[in-house]
């Protein structure tokens, strides 16, 4: 498996990702601990990428299952895939007693992303995002070293809340995001966008959560109460602007 980026460097995540990689750069305490996340944010990068360089779901499929097979080799202690990445990986799974669980239902929510989101109902499109953004910060957790269930569940807020973030694709108004249209929950009760945003009211209602996810938090809640307003230009502008570290006037 090749890839013509210098994989699992910054370089490279800010190349493939600015927003995320500014995300490292500003939230993740300590050049030890930016080292390990900056290993789990460039593979999922790499897993979201599978369904773009790709025309051909098959072969996307392929890379998705390609992934599932280096993670078994690594808890198999067998020699990993010489693939950057996956050396990585496999350091950190052995110093940090990553949970397999967790990394394996990562990676198989990413092959959702091959057969698109424009059908799902927000609960279908909600987890989803738990499995891949909130799993994403759950490893990152464990990497510091913090299992408390209650900061673990805070993740998967914040990764729903991150997902619908993402899934804007900074277009005129609501009606535009295919799969979002007519995704009410229930009748009388909020629209996927504040509902995303309760999520981020059940992370900041934690108060032994990392100051990193807090800061995270803050920004989704900026940018998410933009769309709520129908102001996605606005919205979609303070992501291309996070590359810069624009963004942390929002914090203020």
């Amino acid at each position: 498996m090749s890839n013509q980026l210098e994989t699992g460097s910054l370089s490279a995540l800010r190349a493939q990702d600015p927003e995320t990689a500014h995300i490292l750069t500003l939230c993740i305490p300590g050049e030890y601990q930016r080292d390990d996340a900056l290993v789990l944010l460039s593979l999922h990068g790499e897993l979201a990428r599978a369904h773009r360089v790709t025309s051909d779901i098959s072969l996307g499929k392929i890379r998705i299952r390609w992934w599932l097979d280096a993670i078994d080799d690594i808890y198999r202690q067998e020699p990993p895939r010489q693939h950057p990445i996956v050396v990585a990986l496999k350091e950190i799974c052995q110093r940090h007693n990553l949970d397999r669980q967790l990394l394996e239902a990562k990676i198989e929510s990413h092959s959702v992303d091959l057969e698109g989101l424009r059908q799902m109902s927000w609960s279908q499109a909600s987890q989803v995002f738990t499995s891949q953004r909130g799993n994403l910060w759950r490893l990152l957790l464990q990497t510091q070293g913090i299992e408390q269930t209650a900061i673990h569940i805070a993740a998967n807020h914040l990764g729903v809340a991150f997902g619908v973030w993402r899934a804007i694709p900074g277009l005129g108004t609501l009606d535009d995001i295919p799969w979002l249209q007519g995704a009410q929950i229930d009748d009388g009760d909020p629209d996927w966008v504040i509902q995303a945003i309760t999520h981020l009211d059940e992370v900041d209602a934690i108060a032994e959560v990392p100051k990193w996810m807090r800061i995270l938090s803050r920004y989704l809640r900026s940018g998410l109460m933009n769309v709520a307003r129908n102001q996605l230009n606005k919205a979609y502008a303070q992501q291309q602007a996070a590359a810069f570290g624009l963004w942390r006037r929002t914090l203020v």
